[in-house]
């Protein structure tokens, strides 16, 4: 695979549906800081203060001024690598929201284990270091270094835990304000919240199951879709600033189909029934256990949404579920082919899958997501 299409997945993480808010507090910050001075994340300082907060940081100081705080990106959001075990990575941000310091702490990575040096890595997080996503917002899913060849995957998840932990902590302790590392007061918070944390909370309707037309589906929006030409995915990659892009554009009719890829919650009844038939939905009901979700994923085009990843490792690795601040991604064990869809004037499609969401996942269906 080229340079070109190992960072694809970079574009695709704004699809499908806008997200709420479900916050990690794993706290785990005291287990790392016991290992490592206050100097080697934080140039300059020579003591932490006690962890506290939701999510958990440490204050630290040189002497008795204060300098920003740490954290553990796995305290303020829920990701998974690889090897669908959490990355580790402690953050050191400064009052005004500049990065301090950024050093992986632990992970479970079977290509960082035995084939990537550390150093390599140590490299690519460096890069993050002097950065002020609060003055200079980030891409989504664009990361400041180059992606190493044959650990896509693992830095992808590195670069989406720091972009949106940053986003969790400069927000909850006010980085960037003359109230900096003040905690939000509830009524701050609930005046920041996203609609969705506000609203009453939504639930999905067992009791609706209509038979739909693959046309009404769209039209009802009960499946996502995105629709991305040659033309358009090198623009994209262009905007990224990235060197030797345009090396590796993809060639041929600017207008051709780089992906034409759905999305659907099928563990609806009237969306599961409409595109897996009677005897598909009879057998994804055998499969899901009680309160378990799966979603459909559909494509075509030039790039394959499957990738053969998951052949060799099990993992899909050009997707990954995104709901609030948790993410994963499915494996081969929660993989269903699809031979063709079963709704009245569906398309033919050269991949699709349905996946149910991992045991031990917290998500909700009737709540925003994304892929």
């Amino acid at each position: 695979m080229s340079a070109f299409r190992a960072r694809i997945t970079a574009f695709f993480t704004a699809f499908v549906f806008l997200t709420a808010a479900l916050p990690a507090y794993a706290e785990r910050l005291p287990d790392f800081l016991a290992k490592i001075q206050p100097s080697e994340i934080f140039p300059g300082a020579d003591r932490y203060g006690k962890p506290e907060g939701k999510p958990m940081v440490a204050r630290v100081y040189k002497g008795d001024e204060q300098l920003g705080l740490v954290y553990i990106t796995t305290d303020a959001v829920n990701t998974r690598g690889y090897s669908s075990k959490p990355i580790d990575t402690l953050m050191a941000l400064a009052n005004d929201g500049t990065i301090a310091g950024a050093k992986l702490v632990d992970h479970h990575e079977p290509i960082m284990l035995i084939g990537i040096p550390q150093s390599r890595v140590d490299k690519f997080i460096d890069k993050y270091i002097g950065l002020n996503f609060i003055k200079n917002p980030p891409t989504p899913g664009v990361a400041p270094g180059d992606i190493i060849s044959g650990a896509t995957v693992t830095l992808m998840v590195v670069n989406d835990s720091i972009q949106r932990s940053y986003k969790v902590i400069a927000n909850q302790y006010r980085l960037g304000s003359d109230k900096a590392l003040q905690t939000a007061s509830a009524s701050d918070v609930r005046e920041a919240a996203p609609a969705s944390e506000t609203r009453p909370r939504r639930m999905a309707n067992p009791d609706k199951q209509d038979i739909l037309s693959w046309d009404e589906l769209l039209k009802q929006k009960a499946v996502g879709h995105l629709h991305i030409t040659l033309d358009q995915i090198n623009k994209l990659f262009e905007k990224g600033g990235k060197a030797g892009v345009a090396d590796h554009a993809e060639q041929g009719d600017p207008d051709d189909t780089f992906i034409d890829l759905y999305v659907a919650l099928v563990s609806q009844p009237s969306i599961g029934k409409s595109l897996l038939g009677k005897d598909g939905w009879a057998h994804l009901q055998k499969r899901l256990k009680p309160g378990q979700q799966a979603v459909l994923v559909a494509g075509e085009g030039r790039y394959s949404w499957k990738g053969s990843g998951y052949v060799r490792g099990g993992i899909f690795d050009r997707i990954e579920m995104i709901q609030g601040e948790n993410s994963f991604r499915f494996t081969d064990a929660q993989h269903e082919r699809v031979v063709e869809l079963s709704a009245a004037d569906a398309p033919r499609f050269k991949e699709v899958s349905w996946f149910t969401i991992p045991e031990g996942v917290a998500f909700d269906g009737a709540e925003p997501w994304r892929l």
